[in-house]
């Protein structure tokens, strides 16, 4: 993820990810600079207090995981995005 506005929050994450997954696995944590400002059971929680507290910021919600996952778009790879209907 290269985000210049949060390249700070998203350095703290990856610097940060075995402890914040150790301490509180699939939950979110909400980054402001180099701090965890919580974790949250949801990325909606966790978007609430972000707003409540910096309600004029950026901020960074991450779901903690050993590992990002990686989506995919079946109709992306196989074409079907522009496919006439």
């Amino acid at each position: 993820m290269d985000i210049p506005e949060l390249k700070t929050e998203i350095e703290y994450f990856e610097a940060h990810r075995r402890e914040l997954f150790d301490r509180a696995p699939r939950k979110f944590a909400l980054i402001k600079g180099d701090e965890c400002i919580g974790t949250f059971d949801t990325d909606l929680n966790a978007y609430e207090e972000g707003v409540r507290l910096y309600p004029d910021e950026a901020f960074l919600i991450q779901e903690i995981l050993m590992e990002d996952t990686i989506e995919e778009m079946p109709a992306y790879y196989l074409g079907l995005i522009n496919a006439p209907l």
